[in-house]
């Protein structure tokens, strides 16, 4: 049976439109919608129904997919390992990252290890780096995680915590530590739900009996850091992902100790590909030095 109609079906479910499974599997779009319709024709029903801009799938559809997704990973897994055997040296790294933080510096001690090796990273927040990392659509990831996953293969390289961002100037600023309490009186600038450092901050306000109304909630660390110093607000951040700038002021927040570790994750079934393993080494020789 040729797989790759029904390659072009679990990538369009994953993706969501034709476009963006084309771009994904470097075909043009005709391409992909013919392979789905032979798919079809295969089934003797239609799979997908079109409402407005958007793919639904039928209830054929959601059937197929139900009794071919574990199956097709599994193919999709082992084609993987035998297709990476050896490849280290001209093989591509598909990769999502929670922000550039430790992983540039093990980025860059794989590249030394592997000039050939090429290296593809998305950035995206949390949520963004866990379907990225579940759905297979990368082969490792770096990401903040509050409990370890049993499905996941995983290795510990940072630890941080929740600071306060202060515009210069700022009453708190003269406090070595700021109580949870006191940010109900000002406006604060946090990232978007979806964020860990978002997720975080609304446990510890949840535990600390403190409700706090987001006055901004942003795309990006960068953007919450721009808005404190333009006078905006007060912001939450990691306390490692604050690089000196002399418009801010850094403070901790009282009774909020909560840490959180930094892992390099990837699925526990692909831990024994050897790009990954390639990862995951270099990751221990980054923790055993120090670094990042």
């Amino acid at each position: 049976m040729d797989l790759r109609p029904l390659e072009a079906f679990h990538t369009v479910v994953e993706e969501g439109s034709v476009s963006a499974a084309a771009a994904r599997l470097g075909l043009s779009q005709p391409a992909v919608t013919a392979r789905l319709r032979a798919l079809e024709v295969l089934c003797g029903r239609a799979l997908f129904r079109r409402r407005g801009n958007r793919l639904e799938l039928t209830q054929a559809g959601r059937e197929l997919r139900r009794r071919t997704e574990a199956a097709f990973r599994v193919a999709r897994d082992a084609l993987l390992h035998v297709r990476e055997q050896g490849r280290l040296d001209g093989g591509l790294v598909h990769l999502a990252a929670d922000g550039p933080f430790e992983v540039m510096s093990l980025l860059a001690l794989v590249r030394r290890r592997h000039p050939g090796l090429r290296l593809q990273l998305g950035l995206g927040n949390t949520r963004y780096v866990r379907e990225e990392l579940e759905s297979g659509r990368v082969d490792a990831a770096v990401l903040m995680v509050e409990e370890e996953r049993s499905d996941w293969h995983l290795h510990r390289l940072a630890e941080d915590r929740l600071v306060l961002l202060l515009p210069v100037g700022h009453a708190l600023a003269a406090l070595p530590e700021v109580p949870l309490a006191r940010l109900v009186e000002e406006e604060v600038v946090v990232r978007e739900v979806g964020s860990i450092t978002r997720a975080l901050f609304d446990k510890a306000c949840g535990h600390a009996g403190v409700r706090i109304a987001p006055a901004w909630e942003l795309g990006s660390r960068e953007a919450v850091r721009e808005a404190v110093a333009a006078g905006l607000g007060v912001g939450v951040g990691f306390a490692a992902e604050q690089p000196p700038d002399p418009r801010l002021v850094v403070r901790p927040i009282a009774g909020v100790e909560m840490r959180i570790g930094r892992y390099l994750a990837c699925l526990k079934e692909r831990a024994q590909l050897r790009l990954n393993e390639e990862l995951f080494r270099a990751a221990r020789l980054l923790t055993a030095a120090g670094r990042p």
